[in-house]
């Protein structure tokens, strides 16, 4: 343990900062094992049996240079800072004896109050802009004009999408691949099959679409060809079939 003559503090090392300007500097030796290595512990105790409430928890606070002391979690000090960012595991139920906890992370807009943005529940799963998530990820988004998920490929040469991988399912499985709804009701699915729904949940082809009882005017489907020098229609091709095979085009 030392304290250089600026203040920094080294422990298990006397040369604090390591190259850079961390006022506190935590070392231990690596060993030849696979488990993390607890460098720090934050312990909240039970001392007293006190039956510790519903997000109470140890924290990290982060805090960012602000030059209105005034506002939401001004630090009072030599320079004024406002707190911008926490890091906290938190219990998850009133129960003395029951010491699940979630790691809570929370951010601040400008200098107001702290406002949860992502949490990991005592079973994994992940919730972005939701305190209980009901998916391994689950996102909840409120905010006009932005999307809940946005996922970006800038790779210029052969780029990929998404890849959703039910690995261990086959085309028995009644569940889906991928579900989209709207207002709660779904819009358009594929299921194991590979076969996909448009206002149908349960498809029997390969693409099955349904018109919505009562929407009036509206086509069932709607193809459209702006090529104004060689334009084509649509094409179905049964190259495969044999005259022989008794199976039709119904039109």
């Amino acid at each position: 343990f030392v304290i250089q003559d600026g203040g920094n503090v080294g422990i298990g090392t006397t040369s604090p900062g390591g190259g850079s300007s961390a006022p506190l500097h935590i070392y231990k030796a690596a060993t030849t094992g696979a488990a993390p290595i607890a460098l720090l512990n934050l312990e909240l105790s039970n001392e007293g049996n006190t039956n510790t409430d519903v997000g109470e928890g140890p924290a990290i606070n982060f805090y960012v240079s602000d030059d209105t002391p005034s506002s939401t979690g001004a630090y009072v000090g030599a320079d004024e800072s406002h707190l911008a960012g926490q890091i906290a595991t938190v219990h998850t139920s009133t129960d003395l004896n029951n010491g699940s906890g979630a790691m809570r992370f929370s951010t601040a807009l400008n200098d107001a109050a702290l406002v949860e943005a992502m949490r990991i529940d005592e079973n994994g799963k992940v919730g972005i802009g939701i305190a209980a998530p009901l998916a391994a990820l689950d996102i909840a988004h409120a905010g006009s004009g932005t999307a809940a998920l946005r996922v970006f490929n800038s790779l210029a040469t052969n780029p990929y999408g998404i890849l959703v991988d039910n690995t261990a399912a086959d085309a028995s499985d009644s569940n889906y691949v991928a579900n989209f709804r709207v207002g709660g009701a779904s819009k358009l699915i594929v299921n194991n099959t590979g076969n996909v729904g448009i206002g149908v949940a349960d498809p029997d082809a390969l693409l099955e679409i349904k018109q919505v009882t009562g929407t009036n005017n509206a086509f069932c489907l709607h193809l459209v060809n702006e090529d104004a020098s060689d334009p084509e229609g649509m094409s179905i091709d049964f190259s495969a079939a044999l005259r022989s095979d008794d199976h039709t085009a119904h039109l």
